[in-house]
């Protein structure tokens, strides 16, 4: 396990034998962001990023005391996560350009 004063981190091996990273990541601006603009609201609180070298996924809200939890807790939340398409691009809160676009046009 290791941590970061600015965003909280640990890793874990689930039980396929994947290492994951997890990291606990607040965005303070969001906080003034009316929240019927967001996508995902519930990730304008924070989220849990977890990553390996290969695959990104996000849980909102954070669990509470999740640093000092199971192992397996953080597989079991790991598996719920909503995954991440493009990590360069994805914004858990705001839709990306392409789309907003394909919205308008519905």
């Amino acid at each position: 396990m290791a941590e970061s004063a600015e965003f909280p981190m640990r890793t874990f091996v689930d039980e396929s034998g994947t290492e994951w990273e997890v990291r606990e990541i607040h965005v303070p601006t969001l906080a003034v962001v009316p929240k019927r603009f967001m996508r995902h609201p519930e990730f304008a609180e924070g989220w849990l990023l977890f990553s390996t070298a290969s695959e990104r996924r996000r849980i909102a809200p954070v669990p509470p005391d999740w640093m000092n939890r199971p192992s397996t807790d953080l597989s079991a939340w790991c598996a719920s996560a909503m995954h991440v398409r493009d990590s360069a691009r994805s914004n858990p809160v705001f839709p990306a350009p392409e789309e907003r676009q394909e919205e308008r046009q519905l």
